[in-house]
Parts: structure tokens; sequence; C-alpha cells
């Protein structure tokens, strides 16, 4: 739909400039979408999201500048066999799930929550920056339908033109899986009650239980909110204890002290036995 292209800002920045061309494919109600999108991303601040630096429309032609961002996306990553376990995992999925949450709580749907529209800043860098907001949806507009829907990410009720925040949480676990695997839900087998048999290697068991209800089929199953998703990262499932030291009872305490006492008194008696003998030899 649009071509992407780099740029430098008049402030110095590095930028990219998504530009958008008047076609039979891109009628004016693309273009406007395009500057709705650009408005709402403006007004928006957050870690997770790209930084706009500037819209404009000219002619034919619309662009929009964002900040360049040169860590790649989430996708590259897994391709280089770069997979996200163990405490990488939660933590890719807590900043996922907060960054969703600041957008509901804008009454924002993104709509497109897949590996591809996770990018990062750095080569290093583990924060994700979730771009491509284009589809964004409002009730407020009367539930602007996605642009793009993408097989294995989009939620099924979002393919019936059932857009909601639940479907944004699918999206997340659905990418949550193929980053600690490289496979999206749709390769996974599903148990009877629409549960994926799902098996993530190096992730904790909350982090995994939290992923399998974001993934269900029937969104009444998925947590109601992304706040809620992350409110259940910090609850301990049912009948797990956290391990601790456990002193010694009294009466194991008190014998072992004697036992102790008994052996260095055994010693010190062989000790002066030995030095008597050598002294005696000795004369």
């Amino acid at each position: 739909m649009a071509k992407v292209r780099e740029a430098v800002h008049v402030d110095g920045r590095v930028a990219v400039v998504k530009v958008l061309e008047r076609t039979a494919f891109n009628p004016w109600q693309v273009h406007q979408l395009f500057a709705r999108s650009a408005r709402l991303a403006s007004s928006f601040d957050h870690v997770g999201l790209p930084k706009v630096l500037g819209f404009e429309r000219t002619g034919e032609r619309s662009f929009l500048a964002m900040e360049r961002l040169r860590g790649g996306t989430l996708s590259e990553r897994v391709v280089q066999q770069r997979f996200v376990t163990g405490a990488a995992f939660e933590e890719l999925l807590r900043s996922l799930l907060e960054v969703v949450a600041y957008l509901h709580e804008r009454s924002f749907v993104h709509g497109d929550v897949t590996p591809r529209n996770v990018m990062f800043r750095g080569e290093r860098d583990s924060q994700p920056v979730l771009i491509d907001l284009d589809g964004l949806c409002s009730p407020d507009e009367h539930g602007l339908p996605s642009l793009v829907m993408t097989p294995g990410y989009t939620a099924p009720e979002q393919k019936a033109g059932q857009v909601t925040e639940v479907s944004d949480l699918y999206g997340v676990g659905a990418t949550m899986i193929y980053a600690a695997t490289g496979q999206s839900p749709d390769q996974l087998d599903r148990t009877t009650d629409k549960e994926l048999a799902l098996g993530l290697p190096g992730v904790s068991a909350e982090a995994r239980a939290l992923v399998q209800r974001l993934v269900h089929l029937d969104p009444r199953r998925r947590p109601r909110t992304a706040r809620a998703a992350l409110r259940s990262l910090h609850k301990r499932p049912a009948g797990v204890q956290v391990a601790r030291r456990h002193s010694l009872p009294p009466s194991r305490s008190r014998s072992l002290v004697t036992m102790l006492f008994a052996a260095a008194v055994v010693l010190v008696l062989f000790l002066s036995i030995a030095v008597a003998t050598h002294a005696s030899a000795m004369r």
C-alpha cells in the first residue's frame, strides 16, 4: 500500500518516511484513514510506540515521518534462531501487554499484533515497539475495521468482523508463541476444549498459563483486559509455594550439637595419647 524511505529530519534525526500515493488501490478513503492514524499516533506518548516526527499531504501523496528503528523485527530475530525464553519471555510478554493496555485505555484497538509489527530501537534492545498503527479501531468511530488481517495471528472473531480489545490479546499470545518456538497457533494442535496443546520450553508455568488463555478460540475465555492479563502474571498459581529454608527442630538441633561436642572430645583425647606415646619413645 505504501513505500518506505529513509530520510533525515530537519533537526538531524534519521527518520523513516511512509509515502502513500493515490491510486486505484489507494483511493481517497485510504488516505483519510492514513491521515487519521498519523494524527492519533502523534498524540501517543509511550516507550512501546514509535515517535511521529511529522505528517504532510501534498497533491496525490501523503507522507508520514517516524523515528528510525534499527533493531529489526521480532520475526527477523526468530528467523535468526534468537528465540525468546526464560526471564526474557516474561519481560517481552509484560511489555507487549503494557503497550496494548495503553492503547485500549484510550479506546483504541491495534488490530494486527504480529511478530512483524514488533520492532526494537536497537540491536541489543529488549523493549518492543508496536508499529503499523494504520488499522487502529475506535468505538467512537463506529469500530472501523483493521486494514490488514494476518493468518495465524488474527483472532477468529476478528475474521467475522467483531474487533474488540480481546482480539488484540489473541495477537499478543500468538506473537509470544512464535517468539519462543518459531510457530504460530495455526501450526499447533488444539485439544477438544479449544485450548492449545502448548509446550513452551524454558517458560515459567505462570507465563505459559497466561499465553494459553490469550490464544483461546473463545474470546470469553481470554482475560477481559490487558491490565487483567498483567495482574495475572503477579499471581501465584494455587498450590505453588515458595521454597523456604527451614531450621532444624530444637530436639534435632540439640542432638547435632551434642554429637559435634563428643567428636571434638574424642579427637582431643586421641591427639593427647599420640603426643604422650611419641614423648616416651624419644626417651
